[in-house]
């Protein structure tokens, strides 16, 4: 065993034999993990996707969307609280869709799971209800909306 001193203190203590010089290996170190670790400010859903993301070429493309036939219905009715966002439900549905999730409740548990749902929908959690009640109101409507989706998303695609 071999001691260092710095200024007459002891800096180190080395076992040759059980160093990784000498013998055995010493044990394995790991990243610091901590699950509970609370964030001083939390940081952005979006710096955790790659910018190529789907999601963010769903919202990109959906502001080339006409939906005023939606936002018709709610601007009509002024009783109850406000809505969601129309956008933000039909970038919902189009994500959902385009990731084979097709269920009101699993759209919600996705919301309150997946990242990439919570980029679209932040904070405000719609409840299954609200999603599925959505789909039925303005369902005469969708397939006219996917068409036209698809036709933007192609023109900005190719």
């Amino acid at each position: 065993m071999n001691t260092f001193y710095i200024d007459g203190k002891m800096l180190l203590d080395v076992d040759k034999e059980n160093s990784i010089l000498g013998g055995s290996r010493m044990s394995k170190t790991y990243r610091p993990w901590n699950p509970h670790q609370q964030w001083l400010l939390p940081p952005s859903v979006h710096d955790w996707l790659p910018e190529n993301d789907l999601v963010y070429f769903i919202l990109d493309t959906l502001n080339e969307l006409d939906i005023s036939a939606i936002t018709k219905k709610y601007e009509q009715e002024e009783r109850g609280h406000p809505p969601y966002n129309p956008r933000m439900m039909v970038a919902l549905l189009f994500y959902a869709y385009c990731r084979g999730v097709f269920s009101s409740r699993k759209i919600m548990q996705a919301c309150e799971e997946r990242l990439t749902f919570r980029v679209i929908v932040g904070d405000d959690i719609p409840n299954f209800r609200t999603i599925s009640d959505f789909r039925k109101l303005h369902l005469k409507n969708w397939r006219d909306y996917s068409f036209r989706y698809y036709n933007c998303a192609r023109r900005l695609v190719w």
